[in-house]
């Protein structure tokens, strides 16, 4: 609803409200937690690009990252523009094991998967992250 003002009576750019909220959601883990590794679940909407803006401004800080690609984002998406292929685990289902293990070396998990925009159940590899979440 927020982002809908700010951007239909505002003008303010959607790239800009999720740059503001990363960095922002950045800055609270950093104080809080000083986390030597981050994983990052990423959605295709608005919340997993607040969390690859958050990962971009942990990782340009030292920390280290993981993005794990729950649903298919555009390979035009300008957020994975440039992005360590290393840091990316996609195919939750597939690489289980690997995103098991990037959990338990995790500091902080931040979750980019759900919105305010979700209807209805998670989809199959929404639902799927969620339990290696909870595990």
């Amino acid at each position: 609803m927020f982002d809908a003002l700010a951007i239909d009576s505002l003008g303010v750019p959607e790239s800009v409200l999720m740059e503001n909220a990363g960095r922002s959601a950045a800055l609270v883990v950093q104080y809080l937690y000083r986390p030597n590794h981050v994983v990052a679940f990423v959605g295709a909407g608005n919340n997993g690009g607040d969390a690859l803006v958050l990962l971009r401004a942990m990782a340009s800080w030292g920390v280290d990252v993981t993005a794990v690609l729950v649903a298919d984002r555009s390979a035009s998406d300008p957020l994975l523009h440039g992005w360590p292929m290393q840091s990316l685990i996609q195919d939750v289902g597939v690489n289980d094991d690997v995103i098991a293990r990037a959990l338990r070396e995790a500091d902080v998990i931040a979750e980019g998967i759900l919105g305010t925009g979700a209807r209805g159940a998670p989809r199959q590899r929404e639902a799927a992250a969620i339990r290696l979440i909870n595990a």
